[in-house]
């Protein structure tokens, strides 16, 4: 059967035969297919002829299929096309080439077809499925059409790629199944980075937009912003251009390397020398030059990069001092130092933080506005980076630290809570740091609560916080168990009498020296709480005093009640007394006797002429003159006592002038500087600031400190004509053998220390770091770089030395000085040297340090804790050197500290050696002391003046520190021989022969004409008075308030207060007054003792008495600033006008019409009988004791401070001959006794100095 193909247009229209079907081919296969139907419809014959043999009519072919190029199309993409061919056939499988094909499309929304004939172009129009018909005559054959498209792409919003580097960029797509998926990239900027593929490579630097889109459908697109960034590096980052010598500075490399590469680098310097560096990069500048420092990633060897690094000189800017605290209203001048590059300008400009706390001036004066901190600024004007700064705190500062009270004893386990007062500006810190300098002797809590551990002595020292320049100290005495005595130990009294036993309790100060008394017998004799037996009936009983501090310690006396007669003693009061013509007075007896001996007495005038006397004892003054009255015992004539009388026209008055002179000469005051030229020639600074010379072993003013405005604090000399002395203010003088004239220092600080090498060289060092040198004829500033105080200098040529505070030292080599490694925060006061290999500096709590020509190391002192000031050493003494301290003075021999026994050792200040190697030692009290081979000499000393007591015209005594005691023979003063060194507070005589002297710690010495002995003396309280109205009946008051009387043959207690007594004295035998502090008044009416204390909490310094109804008492307030005065008149207190508001010291008189008293900066007043008045003394010191003798007939002194002696000069012709031999000579003995125990340690100063032994 033949099928028929038809074309008509573009469909095709086919007859199907048996064999035949209409497929889809793929163009590939078309042809093959083609010529295979045609094969299975009958074979190739030719269409219009007899499909066999040729034979019968012509048949008319007809289309019987079609058969297509394609049995299905998928189109990728809107718009695309592909072509299909139809080829028509008739039933015999033969083509119809004539036949014609139409084509159409079951949806022309997804795809249209078109074209003519057997090929047909079908075109994709929306995505979707559609049917393609082709038709020839009637026969149709369709053909499936898929349209898939790609509805998206994406790309990363950016991306990233190294110049010269590549990537691959993956597209994202989202396309349906068959869609076209063959892509187009192009890049906006190719010169950037270009793109095939998807393979991206990196051209520059810069950024750009790779965009993607679809083949088969432009509008589907995507981009990416591309970034090109550098290779891959590694940069040094943070260099600077330069760095300082001695400077290091971090390096940072930046590593620039893909996701996991090792970031690994190396860094190494071209220039070790100059510069080195870490494997961290820090970079350090060893030396001057240049230097390239490299750094190299180890991962990848191209990656590297380096540095050239300048190292010059160090430019920077030090301000000095570098921090200031200041009160308001003072000026600190700052300095600045610029180091820099040679020729590199160094001019600063100032700038102040906060004007209105301190405001500086161009010069770098610095001004103290108002409190508060602020930071000066000294900028250095050529490179502003470099600046330097001060800390400026302006706050109230503490002017003065007093610790109370300044020397204590107490028992070991015992405590005493020390006080402390600062004084200041308003508002100033109180607040005090507490050391001990012998913990293994006392400590001290942060309160100031001493505690006692073992016996010995050591200074326990408040530090205010604000300023730890100001301190104060107390003498810390740690004793041993107490032990009681009795004395007597036996005593026999008759029925009825009463008498006194005394008890002391030997112990520590603080421990409760009382006691309780026993009898064994109250039927024999009884015994009150003070002491006081009385006889009841005839017998024997013992007497037991016991410890109430610990009463397993007691001490018995053994008492025998008998009744035989005799007299014990006898006196009159008024012992001695002056009267106008016709006046009278009552002689007033009292005696003591036992057994029932007779009480009576007789009376008798030796000059009637001139005082008559009448049974009774009444005195009649008859004419001008002098008369003895003699009182004798009726029962015993041999018991007597008398009274002088003095008649004159007119009262006598003990003194209408007064003359002061000192018996220790010129030198007086602290000695706080001293250099020692040679044995008899030598320079001193006191503590006033004045400058003295001692020539041929005689001292004298040289000049005063007021004379250049200044207080001169230390002097050096060379020779005796060539001396230079430092002080306040900056000011330098100059002695040149004649004259003394002002040198110009260039500064206005404070100038501590001095030392010449020659006459024309030498350094001064002051506040601030300043150090000055001397060349030739002037001075100079030197840079040192610091911004301490200096307090002292030792130069031997090009080499010097200079120390300070806070372990401050300084080196100078002959051009500049270097700061050294001392070891300390200690302030250090001393330096000298034997060689520049071999200096020793000495400083605060016993710190003493040692150059060996390489370093600075701490000897060890021992035990020593004591303030070290001086230092002096000399090869002429097998190189030791000698150590000026609060507790005298210590040797250095090779590295050992020892103790020095001098003649004294109060705090010495100063130390020298002179050329032939002496040694010098210098300190308080003016104390001057030499040692020439093995001896020691006391050269000079001027110790404060106590107590006096006048016995008549030609006979007195003045005792003082140091265990002095002075005798006046009614010309001169001289020095008398005493077994002790310590303080004499009070003396009391009868005459040339009997006299009493009392110190501290319970010193009691005795004169019987030719020498002074130690007494046995029950108590350890500081003797502060004496008195007697006989030799047989003295009375003695003590610190610890106890009233002690001597009956001839030993002392006793017979009462005691709770405050300390300073004074006691009595009209007669029965009426005695002690008096002392919170108004402490106490009376002996010749049986018992009873309180009449004063209206005041201040301290009864001073008492006299003319009789139970007169009776007069000085002081001071409780404050201790101002006098007080009471009088008594036998039955109240009240208080008298003053003429000064001084703090009064003591009264005496010579009768209730002409009283004295002394006080604070030379006062004495005058008591009519009326009011009182001042007079003229001549000296500013202050006076502690006045004196006279017997109803004022001469004898009239006063003294004090420095051993000051006022003498008077009085109406009566007693006058002061010779008085001008008061000062004392060249050759004056003032070594101590030999074998006189030596008291060490620091002598009261300040406040603590106005009370007898800082109470």
């Amino acid at each position: 059967m033949f099928t028929t193909m038809k074309f008509s247009g573009s469909r095709v229209v086919a007859a199907p035969c048996s064999r035949a079907v209409g497929v889809r081919v793929l163009p590939r296969v078309i042809t093959m297919l083609g010529f295979a139907l045609l094969t299975a419809c009958g074979g190739g014959g030719d269409a219009t002829g007899p499909g066999t043999g040729g034979g019968g009519p012509p048949v008319t072919p007809v289309a019987s299929r079609i058969d297509l190029s394609a049995s299905a199309v998928g189109l990728g993409a809107v718009g695309a096309s592909e072509n299909v061919t139809a080829l028509v056939r008739d039933g015999s499988g033969n083509l119809l080439s004539s036949a014609t094909v139409s084509w159409s499309s079951a949806d022309i929304t997804v795809a249209d077809v078109s074209g003519s004939g057997n090929t047909a172009t079908i075109t994709a129009r929306a995505p979707g499925r559609t049917t393609i018909r082709a038709t020839s005559g009637a026969v149709t054959q369709d053909l499936a059409v898929t349209v898939s498209i790609i509805r998206g792409i994406t790309l990363p919003a950016s991306s990233q790629v190294r110049a010269g580097g590549s990537m691959i960029l993956t597209p994202t797509l989202d396309a349906e199944q068959g869609a076209a998926t063959a892509l187009r990239w192009e890049s906006a900027d190719p010169t950037i980075a270009n793109v095939a593929s998807g393979v991206v490579t990196g051209v520059s630097l810069g950024t750009t937009t790779i965009r993607v889109s679809a083949i088969g459908d432009s509008r589907i697109t995507a981009t990416t912003a591309l970034t090109v960034t550098g290779p891959r590096s590694v940069v040094i980052s943070n260099v600077p251009e330069e760095l300082f010598l001695g400077e290091d500075r971090q390096f940072t490399a930046v590593v620039d390397v893909d996701g996991n590469e090792s970031r690994a680098i190396e860094w190494s310097s071209g220039a070790p020398s100059v510069a080195t560096v870490t494997s961290s990069g820090r970079v350090i500048a060893i030396g001057l030059g240049t230097a390239i420092i490299r750094v190299q990633s180890t991962a990848f060897t191209n990656m590297k990069d380096s540095v050239v690094l300048q190292v010059r000189v160090p430019r920077f800017v030090t301000v000095s001092p570098s921090s200031s605290t200041m009160g308001l209203g003072q000026t600190r001048q700052l300095s600045a130092q610029v180091q820099a590059e040679e020729g590199f300008p160094s001019a600063v400009s100032w700038r102040s933080s906060n004007p209105s706390v301190a405001m500086v001036a161009s010069s770098g004066l610095v001004t103290a506005v108002s409190q508060g901190t602020a930071t000066v600024t000294a900028v250095l004007n050529a490179d502003t980076t470099r600046r330097g700064t001060a800390t400026i705190n302006i706050v109230p500062l503490v002017r003065d630290v007093e610790v109370q009270p300044s020397a204590v004893s107490i028992a070991a386990g015992d405590t005493r809570q020390l006080g402390v007062t600062l004084t200041g500006d308003p508002g100033a810190s109180q607040e005090v740091t507490w050391r001990t300098g012998n913990p293994a002797v006392a400590t001290v809590s942060a309160t100031g609560l001493v505690t006692g551990v073992a016996a010995g002595t050591t200074m326990i020292t408040a530090v205010s916080v604000s300023d730890t320049t100001r301190q104060s100290t107390s003498l810390i005495t740690v004793r041993n168990a107490p032990t009681v005595t009795m004395t007597p130990t036996s005593l026999t009294i008759e029925p009825g009498e009463v008498a006194y036993l005394g008890a002391s309790v030997q112990a520590d100060a603080g421990v409760n020296t009382s006691v309780t008394w026993r009898t064994s017998d109250a039927a024999v004799v009884t015994v009150s709480g003070a002491g006081q037996i009385t006889g009841i009936a005839l017998g024997s009983a013992t007497i037991t005093a016991v410890s109430v501090a610990d009463t397993t310690r007691r001490a018995s006396s053994a008492i025998t009640v008998s009744s035989a007669p005799g007299v014990r003693s006898l006196s009159v009061s008024p012992a001695a007394i002056s009267l106008q013509s016709s006046q009278t007075v009552q002689l007033v007896p009292t005696v003591q006797v036992t057994g029932g001996a007779s009480a009576g007495v007789t009376y008798r005038s030796d000059n009637p002429s001139v005082a008559s006397v009448n049974f009774t004892g009444l005195v009649t003054a008859m004419a001008n003159g002098s008369a003895t009255i003699t009182v004798a015992s009726t029962a015993d004539p041999s018991k007597t006592a008398t009274a002088a009388i003095t008649v004159s026209a007119t009262p006598t008055q003990l003194a209408t002038a007064w003359t002061a002179s000192r018996l220790g000469g010129a030198l007086h005051e602290d000695v706080v500087s001293f250099d020692g030229i040679d044995a008899n020639s030598a320079f001193a600074v006191n503590s006033k600031g004045d400058v003295f010379r001692m020539v041929g072993g005689v001292w004298s003013l040289a000049t005063r400190g007021t004379t250049f405005s200044t207080q001169f604090l230390a002097v050096s000399a060379t020779g005796v004509s060539a001396a230079v002395a430092v002080g306040t203010n900056g000011v330098i003088a100059r002695f040149d053998g004649t004259a003394w004239s002002a040198m110009s220092s260039g500064v206005t600080q404070t100038l501590n220390g001095v030392h010449l090498d020659g006459p024309t060289s030498g350094f001064a060092v002051g506040a601030g770091g300043v150090a000055l040198r001397l060349n030739g004829g002037s001075w100079s500033s030197t840079t040192t770089g610091s911004t301490q105080t200096l307090n002292s200098v030792w130069v031997a040529g090009s080499v010097a030395v200079a120390v300070g505070t806070s372990g401050e030292v300084l080196r100078w080599n002959g051009s500049t000085w270097t700061r050294q490694t001392s070891g300390t925060s200690e302030t250090l006061y001393g330096v000298t040297g034997i060689s520049g290999s071999d200096v020793v500096a000495v400083g605060t709590f016993g710190t003493v340090l040692r150059f060996n020509g390489t370093s600075w190391s701490t000897v060890n002192g021992g035990n020593v804790t004591a303030d070290l000031y001086s230092v002096s050493g000399s090869t002429a003494n097998s190189n030791r050197y000698y150590i000026a301290s609060d507790n005298g003075l210590y040797s250095l021999n090779n590295n050992s500290v020892q103790l020095v026994t001098t003649p004294y050792a109060p705090r010495l200040f100063g130390t020298s050696i002179d050329a032939s190697g002496n040694v010098w030692t210098s300190g308080q009290r003016g104390s001057v002391m030499r040692l020439s081979g093995t001896t020691w000499e006391t050269v000079n000393l001027a110790p404060d003046l106590i107590d006096a007591w006048s016995t008549a015209t030609s006979n007195a005594w003045a005792v003082g520190e140091f265990g002095f005691i002075y005798r006046w023979n009614g010309s001169t003063w001289s020095r008398q021989s005493t077994p002790t060194t310590t303080t004499l507070n009070a003396v009391w005589g009868t005459s040339t022969t009997e006299a009493f002297a009392g110190g501290d710690d319970g010193t009691m010495l005795r004169w019987n004409g030719s020498s002074w002995t130690a007494m046995s003396f029950p108590s350890t309280g500081s003797v502060y008075g004496l008195w007697g109205s006989a030799s047989n009946s003295v009375y003695a008051v003590t610190s610890s308030g106890e009233v002690l009387r001597f009956n001839g043959t030993s002392w006793s207690i017979v009462a005691t207060s709770s405050s300390a007594l300073w004074v006691v004295y009595g009209s007669s035998a029965n009426d005695v007054y002690a008096a002392g502090e919170n108004g402490t008044t106490l009376r002996f009416n010749g049986t018992s003792w009873n309180t009449m204390n004063a209206p005041t909490a201040g301290t009864m310094a001073g008492i006299w008495s003319a009789g139970p109804a007169t009776v007069l008492s000085v002081g001071a307030n409780s404050s201790g600033t101002g006098g007080i005065a009471y009088r008594h008149n036998g039955t109240t207190w009240s208080a008298m006008s003053m003429p000064v508001s001084s703090v009064l010291t003591s009264v005496w008189g010579a009768n209730q019409n002409d009283v004295y008293a002394t006080g604070e900066t030379g006062t004495i007043l005058r008591w009519n009988g009326t009011s009182w008045s001042s007079m003229t003394s001549g000296s500013t010191d202050l006076l502690w004791a006045v004196t006279g003798a017997p109803a004022g007939n001469g004898g009239g002194f006063a003294v004090g401070y420095n051993s000051t002696v006022v003498a008077a000069t009085s109406t009566g012709g007693f006058g002061v001959a010779g008085y001008r031999a008061l000062t004392t000579a060249r050759g004056m003995e003032l070594d101590p006794r030999a074998g006189a125990k030596l008291v060490r340690g620091a002598l009261p100063t300040g406040k603590a100095r106005k009370h007898r032994r800082g109470r």
